[in-house]
């Protein structure tokens, strides 16, 4: 990786009416470097990524590519200034063929018109540096996703990008789909590109990028090498009502509330496993909140648990969380007994037998998350119950 920043943005702000979409934000990236973007919903992915690109003017702040400042107005102008990105949704013209795609608005000329011949040609040269032999006259849209976004992947690079931004690639892709895109931009990073890899996978994340950057509510997190980020499968994994009873425990605080989390109770909990077994995260499961709709329909001493909150601790602050339905149909008993009528909030029960997306914090999908902390497949298995308690043994 290349000691001097290919791209920087320092002290970026973007201010909408009653908005505060970026404060002071900063960001590197390296030639030879793919660097993930994360962050909740709202967190300012979507935002930094429109300044960068000219779609949005920054209210503060300097970018600067290979040390020259930049302040690009518009897509056109980022592109000009060898920023080039691909989108979730494919921004081509799917009625156009491929290497008309790949040429729009740059075709080259003979004779007073479109030389078709040399545009297929370089169109099939092109996609060929990425291991993609397809027919570049038919028609875009005859191709798949994935296919399509090669195509945008190949276009963004015959613009002699620099930067190349890849927002949310893998969302619609399979896994084989994603091997191949991945090995593309290996291809591209040995041949010195740096890449912005915005995504909510976390171990595609690990699987491909060296850096990532995470963004809160509009603010920098921080910026962190992957290879020194705790691994999911090595973060201590605990029941809700054994973390309390543990901390409580060791500071000599009384349980005031089982069902419940008390801000000193919280930082105790993370201040324990930091003290007690270095862990920089911890992983607290099956938390029946009072703050959340059908509270007190559970005992945390109660193994057969059905309704309970997911979080995840980093130091002594929850940075994540989600809310999950353990049993669908006992949950519907405890809610009938209790004079409810579950037929009014089946959407909620049927969603939440998934989890709820992340409320907070890094924005990385729990149920991915917790699906790596317990070494199961599936999703709604995963928070029946934590990992052997021996894992948390000395």
């Amino acid at each position: 990786m290349a000691e001097e920043a290919l791209l920087t943005m320092r002290g970026i702000c973007k201010y909408f009416p009653g908005v505060r979409a970026l404060e002071n934000v900063d960001f590197t990236l390296h030639s030879g470097e793919v660097h993930a973007l994360v962050g909740e919903n709202g967190a300012g992915k979507s935002t930094l990524i429109k300044v960068l690109t000219g779609v949005h003017a920054k209210d503060g702040g300097k970018i600067a590519m290979e040390g020259r400042p930049i302040s690009p107005s518009s897509p056109l102008e980022a592109m000009k200034c060898g920023i080039s990105t691909v989108y979730q949704e494919v921004n081509l013209c799917p009625n156009l063929s491929v290497a008309e795609n790949i040429f729009i608005g740059r075709e080259p000329k003979k004779a007073g018109g479109i030389d078709w011949k040399t545009i297929n040609r370089r169109a099939a040269e092109l996609l060929t540096t990425l291991n993609l032999n397809i027919d570049v006259t038919k028609t875009l849209g005859s191709y798949s996703v994935a296919v399509q976004q090669m195509i945008a992947i190949a276009r963004a690079v015959d613009v002699d990008a620099k930067v190349l931004i890849l927002d949310e690639p893998t969302s619609s892709l399979d896994e084989e789909e994603t091997q191949r895109l991945f090995a593309v931009v290996r291809k591209l990073k040995a041949q010195g590109l740096g890449v912005i890899f915005v995504s909510h996978f976390l171990d595609q994340i690990y699987e491909l990028c060296d850096r990532i950057t995470v963004l809160r509510n509009g603010e920098l997190v921080g910026a962190y090498a992957v290879a020194e980020l705790p691994r999911v499968d090595r973060i201590p994994c605990v029941r809700f009502d054994e973390a309390k009873r543990l901390a409580a425990e060791k500071y000599g605080r009384p349980i005031r509330d089982p069902f419940d989390l008390e801000p000193e109770e919280e930082a105790n909990i993370g201040r324990y496993f930091q003290e007690e077994y270095g862990a920089d995260f911890v992983f607290v499961t099956h938390y029946p909140s009072k703050k959340r709709p059908f509270y007190a329909m559970d005992d945390p001493e109660d193994p057969r648990c059905t309704l309970s909150f997911d979080l995840l601790f980093r130091g002594m602050e929850v940075t994540t969380g989600g809310q999950r339905v353990h049993d669908y149909q006992a949950q519907v008993a405890k809610m009938g007994a209790r004079g409810m009528h579950p037929e009014e909030f089946r959407d909620f029960l049927t969603i939440h037998q998934h989890g709820m997306p992340p409320h907070g914090g890094l924005g990385i999908g729990l149920e991915r998350l917790t699906m790596k902390l317990c070494g199961l497949e599936n999703v709604r298995e995963a928070s029946l119950f934590p990992r052997d308690q021996s894992r948390l043994e000395p």
